[in-house]
């Protein structure tokens, strides 16, 4: 662009240039000035013109250059994009391929150190090469190749080779907190104290490594659960401590049934009960230690639920309440088959025992599986029951309710004993028949009044037991009605004692019985009379009613009283030889007097009569002198001998008295004093000494 030249002319110029005054001159150097500057921004200005249009063709040319250049370099990009994908895609099958290769290389470094075990001060590093191991696994088993199926299951193996490792490291650690040899239960629980619970440094050790062992798999081939492994180990090694504790207390109860008890073999009934009662010294509920050993079990187990619960909650993550009860169930089947053959041996001694002994050992064992029947629900089979139910076999099942079963078996064998003591007693008689007993205490009475004293003390079992069986069902067979049957209210008396009023019939029918095998009435007598009063003493003494009293009620009472006033009164008719010569005399002897000479006597046969007479009942006197130095009567109760002492004197001397002065100062003989042998006074006092 060509700028054109500024025109200076000026049509005033000359008048302008004529001008010589000094402001026109300087306007001129100004203007002068002015256009020199003018001429020289043009001159710039078409320098930069010229300047302007060369970088415009340089700028284009550049274009065209670039334009060029992008066409060429675009396809040498596309070609490099390609090749840094494909680069990429090499690196990453590389780093795979060393990955992959790296897990492969897990077999060579890790089993050398596996097989090494772990440490028991640092389990941590052995636990983390078995992770590496898992992890390896776990890695092989996502990339789903079919060649590599070898390397996995040598991994498997290495898992479970490292797995019974720490499982063997468990079970030292919890055989160390569980003596083999068991504990003395009595030691803790009589005294108030807990049972011993595994250490703290214990579960703080065994919780990680269970909790490791939970996160492993299972082998494919081998099937070997690590988790699962590691319970059963556990729980064979406190199952076994539990038994072991148990052991002593079961073989106490055992041992006391067999060898302190009497064994006698078959089940002949309670016939031969006093056969063996004269060795027995009597068993009391609680000697065998059957609640101890029961309430022991019940204790440990209890003690080992609380332990495996705290254990299971710990985990990470926590067990569920079924992995809890199968691992419980698994930790009680050698207890539990102790428990329950122990039971069935205890069973089978009762069942082939006929003594005395054994039934009331059979009615404590019924009361200590009674009274730990609710907690055996609560603690043994509510935390047993879905897994033995599901799937445990049989055998364990059986095991697992032995209380219960063991209680149903006992209650139906007790059933018997009741009806069978009755017609022992009633038969007793009659096997006895060619024997005569002693005017003492007979065995029967013993044995019975023991029977019907221990039964008051298990009258919490006894009671039940009735019940089952049926008011006066035990006296089916018999040619007796139930007493209470007999007039008597039975809705007001307790089955316990409907039936032990019953026992007290039999006893007293037999003791009547037994009393016809001796001869002499008056030795007869006695046996009934020291007999009845020593149940009569059993049952009020000083004054107050015995236990057994109590549960027999008034109508106990009765019958003995009934008993003994029989008794009573057939002891005093025993006194009729002596006090039939004092009765009045016969008809046509007369004691009028006849004369001075003779005084109250006829002829010579009314004076030996009265002879006859005095000397008859001197003679009656000798015999139960004699009769009563042989055969003591009472010699334990006082009262009886004070009583009968005194009604025999009032019954004897009276009479004697009249006869004696009747007869003294008459002349039935010419010497009276030898035929009146004795004063009243001595009479009597041989009459008291009798009764002391």
């Amino acid at each position: 662009m060509v700028i054109a030249p500024l025109s200076l002319s000026n049509p005033h110029s000359g008048a302008i240039g004529t001008s010589s005054t000094p402001a026109s001159a300087n306007l001129h150097n100004e203007t002068e000035q002015a256009l020199a500057e003018v001429e020289l921004l043009a001159q710039n200005q078409r320098k930069l013109g010229t300047l302007t249009n060369r970088m415009t063709s340089i700028l284009s040319g550049f274009d065209r250059r670039l334009i060029k250049l992008e066409s060429t370099m675009l396809p040498i990009h596309r070609s490099t994009q390609t090749l840094i994908r494909i680069q990429e895609n090499v690196d990453n099958v590389l780093r795979s391929l060393n990955k992959t290769l790296g897990h492969y290389d897990v077999l060579q470094d890790e089993e050398p150190l596996l097989r090494q075990g772990p440490s028991v001060r640092d389990p941590q590093p052995y636990l983390d090469t078995i992770a590496r191991v898992k992890q390896g696994l776990d890695y092989l088993a996502r990339s789903d190749l079919q060649s590599q199926q070898k390397v996995m299951l040598k991994m498997n193996d290495l898992i479970e080779l490292g797995s019974r490792n720490v499982t063997d490291m468990i079970r030292d650690w919890v055989t160390a907190e569980s003596d083999m040899h068991g504990i003395d239960v009595a030691e803790y629980v009589p005294r108030g104290m807990a049972l011993p619970r595994l250490s703290t440094a214990t579960m703080d050790a065994i919780i990680p490594l269970f909790s490791f062992l939970k996160s492993l798999p299972t082998h494919p081939q081998t099937h070997h659960a690590p988790f699962s492994s590691a319970l059963v180990a556990y729980s064979e090694i406190r199952g076994r401590y539990v038994e072991a504790s148990l052991s002593p207390l079961a073989q106490q109860v055992v041992t006391y049934s067999q060898e302190r008890l009497s064994s006698t073999a078959g089940r002949a009934g309670m016939t031969a009960a006093w056969q063996n009662d004269e060795d027995d010294t009597g068993y009391s509920r609680g000697n065998a230690g059957l609640s101890n050993w029961i309430n022991a079990a019940l204790d440990l187990t209890e003690n080992e639920y609380s332990i495996l619960e705290e254990l299971m909650q710990s985990l990470n993550p926590p067990s569920s309440q079924t992995t809890i009860h199968s691992t419980f169930s698994r930790l009680l089947r050698a207890p539990l088959r102790s428990f329950a053959s122990t039971l069935s041996t205890l069973q089978n001694e009762i069942r082939r025992s006929s003594s005395t002994q054994h039934t009331f050992f059979a009615f404590d064992l019924i009361g200590a599986l009674s009274n730990a029947s609710q907690r055996w629900e609560n603690v043994v089979v509510a935390n047993c029951a879905r897994q033995q139910e599901s799937s445990n076999p049989h055998s364990e099942q059986t095991a697992l309710h032995a209380l219960s079963e063991s209680l149903v078996a006992a209650r139906g064998s007790a059933l018997e004993i009741f009806p069978t003591y009755i017609a022992g007693i009633n038969a007793m008689p009659m096997q006895r028949e060619g024997e005569i007993p002693s005017t003492t205490i007979n065995e029967i009475t013993y044995s019975s009044l023991n029977f019907m004293r221990q039964l008051c003390e298990y009258a919490d079992v006894v009671a039940p037991l009735l019940t089952s069986l049926g008011a006066g069902m035990w006296m089916m067979g018999s040619d007796r009605a139930p007493v209470l049957s007999l007039g008597i209210d039975s809705e007001t008396q307790s089955i316990l004692s409907q039936y032990l009023a019953d026992v007290l019939a039999a006893l007293l029918n037999a003791l009547e019985a037994r009393s016809r095998a001796i001869r002499q009435q008056s030795t007869a007598c006695i046996f009934l009379l020291n007999n009845i009063s020593h149940i009569k003493r059993e049952l009020i003494y000083n004054g107050r009613s015995s236990g057994v009293a109590d549960c027999l009620g008034p109508t106990g009472i009765e019958l003995t009283d009934g008993a003994l006033r029989s008794a009573y009164s057939s002891y005093l008719e025993a006194w009729n030889p002596v006090i039939g010569p004092l009765m009045e005399d016969t008809p046509g002897l007369t004691s009028k007097p006849s004369g001075p000479k003779l005084a109250g006597m006829g002829g010579n046969s009314e004076k030996a009569a009265v002879k006859d007479r005095f000397a008859k009942f001197y003679d009656g006197l000798d015999d139960l002198e004699r009769l009563h130095r042989a055969f003591p009567i009472a010699r334990e109760d006082e009262q009886l001998k004070e009583r009968l002492r005194t009604d025999v004197v009032r019954m004897v001397i009276p009479m004697y008295s009249r006869f004696v002065a009747k007869h003294k100062m008459g002349d039935f003989s010419k010497n009276p004093q030898k035929h009146i042998r004795f004063s009243e006074q001595e009479v009597q006092d041989r009459i008291v000494s009798l009764f002391t």
